[in-house]
């Protein structure tokens, strides 16, 4: 199998999951299923390229406490907030890489496009303020 269709397999897996046993049983039932599916895209991964990539394990790090949450308090609240702290995590990655001066978007997408350093720069803080949590403000 393709590496690149097997990493799409592997970090959308849980999510269709989830969305299948929504369908089927409901939020709670999708909350497990996503959160065993998490776990388990981390260890496949892991299996097949000896190596723990970040995004997914960071992912399912969120998925396990929001899921938990949503499991063990009743409240589905917890598991509807995961992509939002997703994002906010992503974004503030990006936006703490530019601190330290490291444009982190150009390691994402440096082996598709080529860029000199301060369109790396300028690419990273825009998807970092995409990704921020401060852009959804209502004030």
């Amino acid at each position: 199998m393709n590496s690149q269709l097997r990493r799409t397999i592997l970090d959308f897996g849980p999510l269709l999951l989830f969305f299948a046993a929504y369908k089927v049983a409901g939020i709670f039932a999708a909350t497990a299923t996503v959160m065993v599916a998490a776990v388990g895209a981390v260890c496949v991964g892991y299996w097949l390229d000896r190596k723990v990539h970040p995004i997914p394990l960071a992912t399912a790090v969120i998925v396990l406490v929001f899921g938990g949450l949503t499991l063990y308090l009743n409240n589905d609240m917890f598991i509807k907030m995961k992509p939002t702290m997703i994002y906010a995590l992503f974004g503030s990655v990006l936006l703490g890489g530019l601190y330290f001066n490291r444009p982190l978007v150009k390691y994402i997408f440096g082996a598709a496009v080529t860029l000199n350093e301060a369109a790396w720069r300028v690419l990273t803080r825009r998807f970092g303020l995409f990704f921020s949590p401060w852009r959804f403000s209502t004030n």
